[in-house]
């Protein structure tokens, strides 16, 4: 288990590339539902939970589904991000209120968490409303199209080491070194 704490600061977010729309997270949440149906065994007591949450949730402008890219640490559900940036222009940063609800490995596995050094669907609750700044995600529909835009999610006391740090030059290869070690 990789917490969060034992990540520097300036590492602690989570990168969003995309945004499923409601057909991509129906057809996520029906594949996982029959999958978990398949392997009852697999379903491990603490992933029952967000599986019934799976069940329940519908997008909406306060509930969103993401492809997020290596999760820097195990992040469990209810975790709350307060900020949300532009990783190309770290500078840019919007204040949020971002809940995770529960993650999806692998299309397969409704998950009470995101695990570290993955790429996985994560669900989030935006109870005061979804930030200006992540509608520059595109819209998944159904194979993602990577267009190269990334957005951050962390806290906004660690924003200022981050941006700093992603400012610095052989950035993309210091992050890169970290994922290869920590994943």
């Amino acid at each position: 288990m990789l917490t969060e704490e034992s990540c520097p600061s300036e590492q602690r977010y989570l990168m969003l590339a995309a945004r499923l729309n409601s057909r991509s997270f129906d057809e996520a949440r029906a594949s996982a539902i029959e999958w978990c149906t398949k392997h009852p065994d697999r379903v491990s007591e603490p992933n029952v939970a967000a599986l019934e949450a799976l069940r329940k949730t519908e997008l909406s402008n306060q509930v969103a589904a993401f492809v997020t890219f290596s999760c820097y640490a195990d992040i469990p559900s209810g975790r709350v991000y307060s900020a949300v940036f532009d990783c190309s222009l770290p500078q840019e940063m919007n204040s949020t209120s971002a809940e995770l609800l529960f993650g999806i490995f692998w299309h397969r596995l409704p998950t009470n968490g995101l695990e570290h050094g993955h790429h996985q669907l994560a669900v989030f609750s935006f109870p005061a409303g979804f930030p200006p700044l992540l509608q520059r995600l595109p819209l998944c529909d159904g194979a993602m199209v990577d267009t190269g835009q990334r957005l951050g999610l962390c806290d906004a006391e660690n924003w200022g080491a981050i941006s700093a740090s992603r400012a610095e030059p052989n950035y993309a290869l210091k992050r890169t070194v970290r994922d290869e070690v920590s994943g």
